[in-house]
């Protein structure tokens, strides 16, 4: 859109299968252009998943106003939905997503939230733990597409005691919440992998590897120094690089997946 380009479409499988093409095709459009892909891709990271980013082409203001929104989502749109949430409960949830934020993923479990929210009254704890964690809480912060929940039977958090891992929506929303300084670079590419697949594809928390798409593909996240070690010998496994304008075979650049 900022630059008034036209690319393909390209559906999974086709990047699985003919990724080298696909890149190099985008690639050379963009030289074209004078542009390189892989600026253009941490770009996007900060600046460029809403189409609002056009409006406000300063960075700092497009993340204030995304951190604005998502105030909104939580203290007006939620509390409007689940009217329970009141005061400090509201004040707690914030903590959450900005721990979210900065995890590599946030794996809910008892002992960790008390740290975050701070209580030490155990049964106090217990009942601000069922009112924060409830799937009712969750199914509505991923509703309003404020973060997203992965459970290991690829289904939705609505009914499920409590996913497996629990994310952002998108890599913007991390940086609008959380300073920049506090964030893993593991965390950004997941999150840019999930919400890329989430609405036309099932997303799962497989037992080997990052996420397992549609119940087939295999996939672990990482850096252009990633290797099979994890997923070696699992058929149908791959790897999503960052840092890497062209793939080769099961090693396919990260950015691609956004197409």
């Amino acid at each position: 859109m900022k630059y008034h380009i036209e690319l393909p479409v390209i559906d999974i499988e086709s990047i699985l299968t003919d990724h080298e093409k696909h890149s190099l095709e985008i690639t050379q459009k963009l030289d074209s252009e004078h542009l390189k892909i892989l600026p253009i891709f941490q770009e996007y990271l900060r600046h460029g998943y809403f189409p609002y980013f056009l409006e406000h082409p300063d960075e700092g203001t497009y993340l204030r106003t995304l951190e604005q929104g998502l105030h909104t989502t939580i203290e007006s749109d939620l509390l409007s939905i689940y009217p329970k949430l009141a005061g400090v409960s509201i004040k707690k949830l914030k903590m959450l997503l900005s721990t979210i934020a900065r995890s590599a993923p946030f794996t809910p479990d008892m002992k960790r939230l008390k740290q975050i929210i701070e209580v030490g009254d155990e049964p106090k704890f217990c009942a601000i733990y069922a009112q924060f964690i409830s799937s009712a809480v969750l199914s509505y912060l991923e509703d309003g597409k404020v973060i997203t929940c992965l459970s290991k039977k690829n289904k939705s958090i609505k009914g499920l005691e409590k996913p497996e891992k629990i994310y952002l929506n998108n890599p913007n929303q991390s940086l609008a919440i959380c300073d920049k300084e506090k964030l893993n670079s593991g965390t950004i590419r997941q999150i840019f992998f999930i919400c890329m697949h989430q609405e036309e594809h099932m997303i799962s928390i497989p037992p080997k590897g990052d996420f397992l798409v549609d119940d087939k593909h295999l996939f672990e996240i990482g850096g252009n120094g990633k290797t099979f070690k994890q997923i070696k010998d699992i058929p149908d496994s791959y790897l999503a690089l960052d840092n890497i304008e062209h793939g080769i075979s099961a090693k396919i650049p990260l950015w691609i997946f956004g197409f």
